[in-house]
């Protein structure tokens, strides 16, 4: 029995839904880190107990936006829409899109188009393994 290949689409949106997430944590941690370098600096000049200074604030800040972003976090198909990261929004606009796929809209015109750019990328990658290398 051949064994199952993965599906190109899931790959694909799985792929660019980490690459999303990548970027957004980026961008929170240049903007955490100076944030961090300013609060650390007014909790030197003005004590607090622990509990109160601005930079703990802004590590518990840091660590629920961590848990937000999941970035290594891979939603299965039947998983709860109401956990608090940003997976749910992604859920949210992948039924979008297959609502209006299966509508008939621009989508599925999109989806063939890609298909079969897809399966070319895949012809020219299978023909070029066929044929000898030049040394």
């Amino acid at each position: 029995m051949k064994p199952q290949n993965i599906n190109r689409w899931s790959l694909l949106k799985d792929t660019a839904i980490f690459q999303f997430k990548l970027s957004v944590d980026a961008l929170r941690a240049c903007v955490l880190s100076p944030v961090s370098i300013l609060c650390a600096l007014i909790d030197f000049i003005n004590p607090q107990p622990p509990e109160k200074t601005l930079y703990y604030k802004l590590m518990i800040l840091g660590h629920q936006s961590d848990s937000w972003i999941n970035v290594f976090g891979i939603r299965c198909k039947n998983s709860n829409l109401s956990e608090d990261h940003i997976d749910v929004l992604f859920a949210i606009l992948e039924d979008a899109i297959k609502e209006q796929q299966s509508n008939g809209g621009l989508t599925a015109s999109a989806q063939r188009s890609i298909d079969r750019l897809i399966c070319k990328i895949m012809d020219i990658k299978s023909n070029a393994a066929k044929s000898p290398t030049n040394n």
